[in-house]
């Protein structure tokens, strides 16, 4: 099994280039208030993302995501994102997950530990380059995985956000909790969840409902039948912000 998950952050044009790697043609077209589908061309969008992939199933997932510093650590790049997810894996026989951490070019992942423990393909590689780490790990016999991925990023209040690429495997369900108690001004941002799924060579970019908690400045949302290769996005941007 090969399982590809990255962290991401920005938003707008710079998310969608360093995502998929093309411009998408101009034809923009909005099915409600809530999704856009915009049509592309690109090699990777003519692989259909199936149901399951092999009979390989990732039965439930919770990732909990937790934001700390002032508004100068995000507004100069160094607030702390902490990921930290588990999920429950349905495959036929013993599997090896080839996976990746990735992060915006001007984010800097700090330290990533999973269980089982996993083994970086080029110890050297983070050195390099901060912003990738590419590693793999033996999948239990329960295929239960857990994993927590600490990030230095920004989050600036004219544009931001914060979010989570799925692995190419069909999900049945999917949680996720963003914790900004310790960084409530963010909640003022005017940000939203969305589900960004390619069909086709179709791309399409739905909101998400999120309830807001305001005792604990926390954003839950739940997703059921998630798509192969989703991105999963909390962002916003103020364009009124000079």
């Amino acid at each position: 099994m090969e399982w590809f998950m990255s962290i991401f952050s920005g938003i707008g044009t710079k998310i969608m280039g360093a995502l998929f790697g093309k411009k998408p043609d101009h034809n923009l077209s909005n099915t409600n208030n809530n999704t856009i589908s915009i049509t592309v061309n690109e090699l990777a969008a003519t692989n259909n993302i199936k149901k399951d992939s092999d009979n390989k199933t990732l039965e439930y997932g919770m990732v909990n995501i937790k934001v700390k510093g002032n508004r100068d650590n995000c507004e100069n790049g160094t607030a702390t994102v902490i990921y930290l997810g588990s999920l429950l894996v349905d495959s036929p026989s013993k599997s090896i997950y080839q996976d990746f951490v990735e992060v915006a070019p001007e984010s800097k992942i700090d330290s990533i530990k999973f269980t089982p423990e996993a083994t970086p393909v080029d110890e050297d590689q983070i050195k390099r380059n901060p912003c990738i780490l590419k590693y793999g790990l033996n999948v239990p016999d329960n295929g239960f995985i857990s994993g927590e991925a600490i990030v230095k990023q920004a989050l600036r209040k004219k544009a931001g956000g914060i979010g989570f690429h799925t692995p190419p495997y069909y999900t049945k369900d999917l949680v996720f909790n963003i914790d900004f108690s310790e960084t409530p001004f963010i909640c003022g941002y005017g940000g939203k969840a969305k589900l960004k799924t390619i069909d086709k060579e179709t791309r399409i970019v739905k909101e998400i409902k999120t309830h807001f908690y305001e005792n604990s400045s926390t954003y839950i949302f739940r997703l059921k039948d998630v798509p192969a290769g989703s991105n999963i996005a909390f962002e916003w941007k103020n364009d009124e912000v000079q």
